[in-house]
C-alpha cells in the first residue's frame, strides 16, 4: 500500500503483477522487486523528473483526498530531512525505548499521543503468539454466516464482486458504527459464488449477502432497525434458510443488439450444445419456446417467448440453475455490456421446496446502450 501511495492508482498494474510472483508480507521488499518496478516505470515514461524531483504546490499527490490534520509544512520538512539523509526517529518505540514525538499534529489528544509514544514495535514470543493466532483463525472458520436480502442500485451491474462486497460493507458500517469491531465478512452469495460467476455477470438489484460476525446476536440487533443504508443500498431483511449460489427458477428478460433471426439462431445453437430438447412455434408476432420433458429435467431452461423489437432481439425466458447466460451471449457474439437484461421473480430452492420462500424480487442488469 505504501508503494502504491508513491505514485497513485496508475501503479496498480505492476504491483498486481509483482504480487502474483510471490508473497512479500512481513519482510522487506527484495531488490529484484524494485528493479522490476523501476523497469516498468521507465518503459512507460513514468520515471522522470516530474515524479522523482521536488513537487510544486499544485502537484496532485496520491491520496490527497484523504482528510488529515497533518500540516503540509510538516510533510515538507520530513521531505527535506529525507533528502538530507537525516533520521530523527519515529513516534512508535522499539527495543531501545519509547518513541519520539515528531510534532505532526495527528494525535487528537494527549492520551492518544501518550499511547503512541509508549507503544513499542517488537516481535512477540512466537510460541504463545502462534497459539493465539491459531485459536483466532479456528474460531473465525467456525463462524456461521447470517444471510440478508440486500438491494443495491442497478448501476452496480458489471462491477467486480470485490467492489460490490466492499461497498455494501462500507454502507453497513456507516449505518451501524457499532459493528466496526464485530462484522468480519460481507459477501454477495447468489450470483458471485460457484458456479454462477462463470454463468452470470455481477447483477445490481436485490440479492442475498452472507454476513459473518463475531457476535451473531449483536449483528442481528444492530441491523434490525435499518432499511435505507444510503448510496443506493437497502437492507430488505434476514433470510433464515439459504444455500449460496443456488436458486430454483427465475425469469430472465434480455434484449440483444441483434436482428431477430440472429438472436434466435444463437439461442437455438446454445440449447442444442447444452443438449436441451425444445420446441419453437410461432404465435402471432412472437415465438413460444418450450423445453421437452427431458429438457426440463436438465434445469437449463423451461420455456419462454422470443420476439423482435425496435432495439433488437428480445427474449423472456424461464430459466433454471444450470442456465449459462454468458455462454449464450458468447454464442451470439455479444457481451453482457452490449445488452439490456434483468432477472425477475427469482425463487430459491430450500430443501427441494421451491416455493418455501418468496422470490427475490427484481435484479436489474445492464441498461441498453
Amino acid at each position: 500500500d505504501q508503494t502504491l501511495a508513491m505514485g497513485g492508482y496508475w501503479l496498480h498494474e505492476p504491483l498486481i503483477s509483482l504480487a502474483q510472483r510471490g508473497p512479500y508480507r512481513l519482510e522487506r521488499l527484495p531488490r529484484e522487486y524494485w528493479e522490476a518496478l523501476r523497469t516498468w516505470m521507465e518503459e512507460r515514461g513514468h520515471w522522470n523528473k516530474a515524479f522523482l524531483g521536488e513537487k510544486g504546490p499544485d502537484y496532485p499527490f496520491p491520496l490527497e483526498f484523504v482528510q488529515t490534520d497533518i500540516p503540509p509544512e510538516f510533510l515538507y520538512r520530513q521531505y527535506q530531512e529525507a533528502r538530507a539523509g537525516l533520521d530523527r526517529g519515529y513516534c512508535l518505540g522499539g527495543r531501545k525505548g519509547r518513541g519520539r514525538c515528531l510534532g505532526c499534529n495527528a494525535c487528537p489528544d494527549e492520551e492518544h499521543r501518550r499511547a503512541i509514544l509508549h507503544h513499542r514495535i517488537q516481535v512477540p514470543e512466537m510460541g504463545p503468539y502462534l497459539a493465539q493466532l491459531g485459536a483466532i483463525v479456528s474460531r473465525k472458520r467456525s463462524i456461521r454466516p447470517v444471510y440478508y436480502r440486500i438491494r443495491t442500485d442497478g448501476g452496480f451491474s458489471g462491477a467486480f464482486p470485490e467492489f460490490l462486497n466492499a461497498f455494501v460493507f462500507r454502507r453497513l458500517l456507516a449505518a451501524a458504527p457499532d459493528l466496526v469491531e464485530n462484522l468480519l465478512v460481507v459477501r454477495e452469495s447468489l450470483f458471485t459464488v460457484a458456479p454462477n460467476p462463470q454463468r452470470f455477470p455481477t447483477l445490481g438489484g436485490e440479492t442475498v449477502f452472507a454476513l459473518r460476525a463475531w457476535d451473531e446476536e449483536g449483528l442481528r440487533n444492530a441491523l434490525a432497525p435499518l432499511t435505507d443504508l444510503g448510496e443506493g443500498v437497502e437492507l430488505v431483511g434476514p433470510l433464515e434458510a439459504f444455500t449460496p449460489g443456488v436458486f430454483a427458477a427465475a425469469r430472465l428478460e434480455v434484449i440483444l443488439p441483434l436482428p431477430f433471426a440472429g438472436g434466435r439462431a444463437a439461442l437455438e445453437r446454445y440449447l442444442r450444445e447444452a443438449y436441451v430438447p425444445f420446441s419453437l412455434r410461432r404465435e402471432d408476432d412472437r415465438y413460444r419456446l418450450e423445453a421437452a420433458p427431458r429438457g426440463v429435467k436438465k434445469r437449463v431452461v423451461f420455456g419462454g417467448w422470443l420476439s423482435p423489437g425496435p432495439e433488437g432481439f428480445r427474449a423472456e425466458l424461464e430459466i433454471g440453475p444450470k442456465f449459462d447466460l454468458l455462454a449464450w451471449l458468447s454464442t451470439a457474439g455479444v457481451t453482457a455490456r452490449d445488452c439490456w437484461l434483468r432477472v425477475v421473480h427469482l425463487h430459491l430452492d430450500q430443501g427441494g421446496a421451491q416455493n418455501s420462500l418468496p422470490g427475490i424480487g427484481e435484479i436489474h442488469g445492464f441498461r441498453s446502450r
